[in-house]
């Protein structure tokens, strides 16, 4: 956890694969909000760092910088969750910290909104249900016509 904490009225988004999404229901399944092998924290994007933006432009431009990244595809789904409610929501065990980690080194794709998820590791089946049932808005992640 190296980044500014991000406040709590914001929100991020994190990219779901179709794969992490209740056939049923659609909404995101745990697994959506599981570490991947060798992360620390759970990546997602800050909306509010394109602070001029309005709601649609901010999913946009997370949307080309994660399509510049690896490849989406159409059943992929963009999971919104407010950083207050989230927290609320998980409670104190672990105490979630939301950290802006831009991403602007030397060979690898610029994004600036990136973000983390710090404090899951150790209850992470736990707070992967209950990030997915923090989710606010689930919105399409692929770029059309991408």
């Amino acid at each position: 956890m190296n980044g500014d904490i991000l406040p709590g009225a914001d929100s991020v988004a994190r990219l779901c694969k179709g794969s992490h999404l209740d056939p049923f229901t659609g909404s995101p399944a745990p697994g959506a909000f599981m570490l991947r092998e060798n992360e620390s924290y759970l990546s997602v994007n800050w909306l509010e760092y394109f602070e001029q933006c309005t709601h649609e432009e901010r999913l946009l431009e997370i949307r080309q910088v994660l399509a510049s990244k690896r490849k989406i595809s159409s059943t992929a789904r963009l999971a919104l969750l407010n950083i207050d409610s989230a927290i609320k929501i998980v409670g104190d065990s672990p105490l979630l910290v939301f950290t802006h980690e831009p991403i602007d080194s030397p060979g690898l794709i610029s994004d600036p909104s990136h973000s983390g998820i710090n404090n899951t590791y150790d209850f992470e089946p736990l707070v992967a249900m209950k990030l997915a049932e923090a989710v606010f808005e689930l919105c399409v992640a692929k770029i059309e016509g991408g």
